[in-house]
């Protein structure tokens, strides 16, 4: 990327085979000397790099690979489908007000389309003409049979919600319909799925609305659930936690304990405890330590089981 400032790349994504590469380009234009018309392109690359992908909606003129233009604002969290066949990703990114303006879209790779999942907002996804104070906010990740799965809070307002907009719980996403289907009254954060059998590990959270009408979580969970065609089964729940990290070979998740009621937005505090799930037994096991922890990691050592 030796090109002029107004271009560069600021997030990439492997596709679960590790034959393509998902890049967000941020891309301008000069006019007169001053960078003008910013735009942002999802851009895809097979490996070996041997020919440029074909262009789709470029912005603002035609270029190499772009296939998003400027009216999905600055998009982030690219999340491929384990199948390779969607991207998942949210849009507006890196506004200073947590959720604001934020939606889910779906790029299908081959036909090179987006497809705009929720509607959280009204109107959408015209981000210059959308109200400054909707809190909405969301998790979302992918099931082992391929269905796009969000926790999610909607509520107009700040300080101050109003009751009849607020709704929160979990959802599926099937596509290429997209109709959302009730999967959990919880809102489930910080998905993580066994990269060996698909098993789902999340917080679970049960977000509401206080006397003053503001947004606060009753409950939190860890939970440990499997996910087939709709249904979101609860195989264990424990210590409510953040940085969900499963081991290579599936058998152990670890991750960081938080607060277990909050105001939502400030969970993953800092701690001094670590657990550990162990998949076999369908266990919790804590360990503290002498000062604050931080998200937990594995790497797999040659000749011996992952550590």
């Amino acid at each position: 990327w030796g090109g002029y400032t107004p271009t560069y790349p600021y997030e990439v994504a492997w596709s679960p085979d590790g034959t393509q590469l998902a890049l967000l380009v941020r891309r301008c234009t000069w006019q007169e000397g001053v960078i003008k018309d910013c735009g942002s392109s999802i851009e895809r690359f097979s490996i070996p790099i041997t020919v440029e992908e074909p262009a789709v909606f470029p912005y603002p003129q035609p270029l190499p690979r772009a296939i998003l233009t400027y009216e999905y604002g600055r998009p982030c969290g690219l999340t491929w489908s384990p199948d390779g066949a969607f991207i998942a990703f949210r849009s507006s990114c890196g506004f200073v007000m947590s959720g604001v303006f934020n939606e889910v879209f779906m790029l299908d790779v081959a036909q090179s389309t987006i497809q705009q999942v929720t509607y959280l907002t009204n109107p959408a996804p015209l981000i210059d003409t959308i109200p400054l104070n909707y809190m909405n906010s969301y998790d979302f990740a992918w099931s082992a049979d391929n269905q796009l799965l969000a926790g999610i809070v909607r509520a107009l307002g700040i300080a101050v919600i109003d009751p009849v907009t607020f709704s929160a719980g979990s959802f599926a996403y099937p596509h290429p319909f997209v109709t959302p289907m009730s999967i959990s009254t919880s809102v489930a954060r910080e998905w993580a799925r066994n990269p060996v059998d698909g098993m789902l590990a999340y917080r679970a959270e049960a977000t509401q609305l206080n006397a003053e009408n503001g947004l606060y979580d009753a409950n939190r969970q860890t939970k440990i659930a499997t996910y087939q065609t709709g249904t979101l089964t609860e195989i264990a729940a424990g210590t409510p936690g953040c940085d969900y990290r499963w081991s290579p070979d599936g058998a152990y998740l670890m991750y960081r304990t938080v607060a277990a009621t909050t105001t939502p937005g400030i969970a993953c505090s800092m701690s001094n405890t670590f657990v550990l799930y162990q998949s076999a037994s369908s266990s919790f096991s804590t360990y503290a330590v002498d000062d604050y922890v931080w998200p937990a990691g594995w790497v797999v050592l040659p000749g011996s089981p992952q550590s």
